[in-house]
């Protein structure tokens, strides 16, 4: 397969450390304790297509601290799909701060490129890194979709529990691990410059310095987030930069159609839903109770039984996107969840029909 990246590759059964030859190049004291060597890189990138089968690949070992461009794949793009990864352990450098998008960290992918495609792929485990860090890809600017993380990921900035960095096309999606970084935070992706996040959304625990949100970091001017939302705690320092949201840390771009109810903390320009604002933010809420902010820079305040009663969430469509779950006299008890991106239990499910 290394020797012939523009293939197409067809995974037939599990690979795992009862595979023959699989500890020779993907554990921990393979290649001189470097783990697995990626699949593709910067100059010979993976153009062909991995076809997963549903199939999974487990305990991927990677370490390799100097290295820009670190996962299973290197570089991708081609089509990775149809595959999950289990009890991953990746750490990589990603990015270098003076050229920051030249690398990336993910269990997956470390950059997908722009006619790049990573499709209905699963993971869990752990990563880890310095920029442009992420639970399944760290530099995206291709099209990933269908797609959940259960990772935990630490890293320094751009750091997200899906993808680190996305200037591309994330839909459909979750991340739901812990999520830790210094700068640029979110459960879902780190920063946005001029990608979209669409459909999805993210349960884990954000702690980050400056641009710290629930779902993502950082919107710059050329990113968008619609019919997305948060759930997990976020806390940061943001004193002197700026940015500690429920949602979203920073926002330059465009809001849409998306909420945050995790419990939101930090030192300045903290907002249930965005810490600091300087854009559009249309048709999105927060809750005031469970965030503890009563303030946002941008949204709506609701009370939790507000925001789960799907009526007062104007701009929201409950035909085509948006779903509650509800038990009794009592309506409904759940927050509204994608009709396309199900989360199991529903968010804020408080009883069980």
């Amino acid at each position: 397969m290394r020797q012939n990246l523009g293939s197409e590759f067809v995974l037939t059964a599990n690979l795992d450390e009862t595979t023959a030859g699989y500890d020779d190049v993907a554990n921990a004291t393979a290649n001189g304790g470097k783990g697995f060597l990626p699949l593709g890189n910067s100059s010979t990138p993976f153009t062909g297509t991995f076809e997963g089968s549903n199939q999974s690949i487990e305990e991927l070992y990677i370490n390799r601290s100097t290295d820009e461009t670190v996962g299973l794949f290197g570089v991708v793009d081609g089509a990775v799909k149809n595959i999950t990864l289990e009890n991953v352990d990746v750490y990589g450098k990603g990015s270098d701060r003076l050229a920051p998008t030249t690398g990336g960290t993910g269990s997956l992918v470390g950059i997908v490129q722009s006619s790049g495609v990573v499709a209905n792929v699963d993971t869990d485990g752990q990563v880890g890194g310095e920029f442009a860090i992420g639970g399944l890809v760290g530099l995206s600017d291709g099209d990933v979709r269908a797609s959940t993380a259960s990772v935990t990921v630490d890293g320094d900035r751009e750091v997200g529990g899906l993808i680190g960095h996305n200037d591309g096309t994330l839909r459909n999606a979750s991340a739901s691990g812990a999520v830790t970084g210094n700068g640029e935070t979110g459960g879902l992706v780190g920063h946005v410059p001029v990608g979209t996040v669409e459909n999805s959304y993210a349960t884990g625990e954000v702690n980050g310095g400056f641009y710290a949100g629930g779902l993502v970091g950082w919107i710059n001017n050329g990113g968008e987030v619609t019919r997305s939302y948060a759930t997990g705690n976020v806390s940061g320092d943001s004193s002197g930069v700026g940015g500690v949201g429920g949602l979203v840390g920073k926002n330059i771009g465009v809001v849409n159609e998306s909420y945050a109810v995790g419990n939101v903390s930090g030192e300045s320009d903290v907002g249930g839903l965005v810490g600091d604002n300087t854009d559009t933010v249309t048709d999105s809420y927060w809750d005031i109770n469970t965030t503890g902010q009563s303030i946002s820079d941008g949204g709506i305040g609701l009370t939790t039984d507000q925001l789960k009663a799907n009526t007062s969430l104007a701009g929201f469509d409950f035909t085509n996107t948006w779903d509650v779950l509800e038990s009794g006299p009592d309506g409904a008890v759940s927050y509204p969840f994608l009709r396309n991106t199900t989360q199991v239990p529903a968010p804020g499910r408080e009883t069980t029909p």
